[in-house]
């Protein structure tokens, strides 16, 4: 028997998982509905079919050619996102894909664009700074939107030159954020920035009205990722590097200092400690040398990743 999920608009892993638990090999969706990434991945991985309209398609996993369900690229995918692969043609149509993306973002807990995130990693830095970016690329996204706002309320600018350059801005936030896997947003940011550099937006008033809306929507899935990073336990977990100049001071050839407080075997502010012998004031470990310690440690982390 068939697993029904029909006036659902988003399929996530969960419900695929649900469906293989039941005992369930064919899930019934609404021919309108969006297949999440990972649940395309788990379709694909458990062989289930997908009836679409009365049409049945073995998961295939990922829809585009790139290996990515939406790529700003290629533009070769099947089934992009729930926000469209063609530009909304009206300001009605553009806030219902607004909608729909909120309705993601609420669906299922945490968004699947989290999901991806938390597994996304890139070497030598692992997965926490594809983290931080992702959330600096959002939050500026969010800055951006408020300025564009702030200058279609003063219309101090003509609106085609308005849409025009919000488009470009637009565009340019989902190149940023596509190297951190999270597709469902950059779909977004596509079909928003398509939407403005085509012109959609007829009066100030259309403009304000898409404009907040999509604020409203990057502020709450860029909220997502800025509970799951660990700010409280920075400071306890983390410290500064010393600045360049401490390091080595190219004009004064300066000792080497690995940090700021003195050494416990002597007497020596900032001595890097386990050479003692070295005296104040004499000259640094050579640059070549520093250097050559740097690039060991990056080929180090390098291997390990």
């Amino acid at each position: 028997m068939a697993y029904r999920l029909k006036e659902t608009k988003v399929i996530t892993e969960a419900q695929v998982l649900e469906a293989i638990r039941q005992g369930h090999k064919e899930i019934i969706v609404d021919p309108a509905c969006v297949v999440t990434p990972l649940a395309k991945d788990l379709i694909a991985q458990q062989r289930i079919t997908l009836v679409k309209g009365g049409a049945g398609e073995s998961g295939s996993g990922s829809a585009c050619s790139s290996g990515s369900s939406y790529c700003i690229r290629c533009g070769a995918c099947k089934e992009p996102s729930f926000t469209g692969a063609e530009p909304a043609e009206s300001v009605s149509e553009m806030i219902k894909r607004l909608d729909a993306f909120l309705a993601y973002c609420w669906a299922d807990g945490e968004p699947e664009d989290i999901r991806l995130l938390r597994r996304h990693t890139l070497p030598p830095m692992g997965n926490m700074p594809c983290v931080f970016y992702a959330n600096f690329d959002l939050f500026w996204a969010g800055e951006n939107i408020q300025v564009f706002r702030l200058l279609a309320q003063k219309r101090s600018v003509p609106l085609k030159e308005l849409c025009t350059a919000f488009g470009a801005v637009l565009e340019r936030h989902a190149a940023r954020l596509s190297k951190w896997k999270m597709e469902q947003t950059v779909s977004l940011l596509k079909v928003l920035s398509d939407f403005f550099k085509q012109g959609r937006p007829k009066s100030y008033e259309d403009f304000l009205a898409v404009t907040e809306k999509a604020m409203v929507a990057l502020d709450k899935i860029q909220s997502y990722i800025d509970a799951i990073l660990p700010w409280s336990h920075l400071d306890k977990a983390l410290s500064l590097r010393p600045p360049l100049c401490e390091i080595v001071s190219l004009a004064g050839g300066e000792r080497y200092v690995s940090d700021a407080s003195s050494c416990q075997d002597c007497s020596v502010q900032n001595c890097p400690g386990g050479d003692c012998s070295a005296q104040e004031g004499e000259k640094s470990v050579p640059l070549e040398k520093i250097v050559e310690q740097i690039v060991k440690e990056v080929c180090s982390q390098l291997r390990s990743c």
